[in-house]
């Protein structure tokens, strides 16, 4: 599995295929659902997708940096439907033989994702005590 979606909770056990003899370095990125944005009290996240194209382009995205770089191996799972705060949204493993080159791939891989994947996200914020929702989506 290079990608996956899912509405469960992510566990590190699911990126099990990264732990190699060949690896020296095996990064996680989490990506955490805050308690702000653009100066906003966020309450909660529903995120939403276009599942077949999102699944494919997350695969896309992880096979063109794996041509760019035949020595990683990535993985990414991220979640869709409701998230409170401080819950996971999206895990992404990057394992290489050497640290700086994971550390460059995630970015890569991350900066690729915000900018490609259509994975939309209802956030829900505080406003003169009432609580409500804009849409945020690609690249935002």
């Amino acid at each position: 599995m290079l990608a996956k979606l899912t509405t469960d909770p992510i566990k590190i056990e699911d990126f099990q295929d990264l732990n190699e003899p060949r690896f020296g370095a095996v990064l996680y990125f989490y990506g955490n659902v805050r308690n702000h944005h653009k100066g906003k009290q966020i309450t909660r996240l529903i995120y939403s997708a276009y599942e077949e194209m999102a699944i494919s382009t997350l695969e896309e995205i992880i096979n063109e940096k794996c041509l760019q770089s035949p020595e990683i191996k990535a993985m990414i799972i991220h979640r869709l439907g409701p998230l409170e705060i401080g819950e996971t949204a999206v895990i992404l493993g990057v394992a290489s033989p050497h640290r700086l080159l994971a550390f460059e791939s995630s970015i890569w891989i991350m900066d690729e994702v915000k900018k490609r994947v259509p994975i939309f996200k209802q956030e829900y914020y505080l406003e003169e005590g009432k609580e409500k929702y804009h849409w945020v989506g690609i690249g935002e």
